[in-house]
C-alpha cells in the first residue's frame, strides 16, 4: 500500500495537508510543524518517501505508524489538535482550522486511519508540497 501526503498550507507557525490513497478517496486532514531546516523536536520532515511501520505511541500510550528517517527517530502519525501536540510528528485530524491553526476531531481520524491501514506491518508515503 501507499499512501500520499499532500501539504497544502504553511507558515511560520504550521503545516497542513492531507494524508490519502487516490486509488479508493481515503483522505483525512495533516498538521505538522513548520519547516525548519529539519531540526528535531521543532521541524516537520522533508518532503521525499519513506518507509512507515507500525510500532507504538509511548506519550499516548496507543499504536501508532512511524515513518522511518535515517537522520531523525520517533517520527510518529498520531492524535493531536495543535502543534503543541506534536515534536516533529504527523497529527491527523477530519476537519482543519486555518484561522484557528488547528485540527479537528483527532480521535475520530486516528480510528479511521487506524482500521484502514487494518494492522498492515508497513506501506510507503510519499510526501509532496504545493
Amino acid at each position: 500500500m501507499k499512501l500520499y501526503l499532500l501539504r497544502d498550507y504553511k507558515n511560520n507557525e504550521i503545516t497542513l495537508g492531507r494524508l490519502f490513497n487516490p486509488v479508493d478517496n481515503f483522505q483525512v486532514h495533516t498538521l505538522e510543524l513548520p519547516w525548519k531546516d529539519n531540526a528535531k523536536n521543532i521541524s516537520c520532515i522533508p518532503r521525499g518517501e519513506y518507509v512507515v511501520e507500525l510500532d507504538y505511541y509511548h506519550r499516548g500510550k496507543y499504536p501508532a505508524y512511524e515513518i522511518g528517517t535515517s537522520y531523525r527517530t520517533e517520527i510518529k502519525i498520531h492524535i493531536g489538535n495543535y502543534t503543541k501536540d506534536v515534536k516533529g510528528c504527523i497529527a491527523i485530524g477530519i476537519e482543519r482550522d486555518v484561522p484557528k491553526q488547528m485540527i479537528k476531531q483527532s480521535r475520530k481520524a486516528y480510528d479511521k486511519f487506524m482500521e484502514y491501514t487494518n494492522g498492515e506491518e508497513r506501506f510507503m508515503l510519499e510526501i509532496i508540497e504545493i
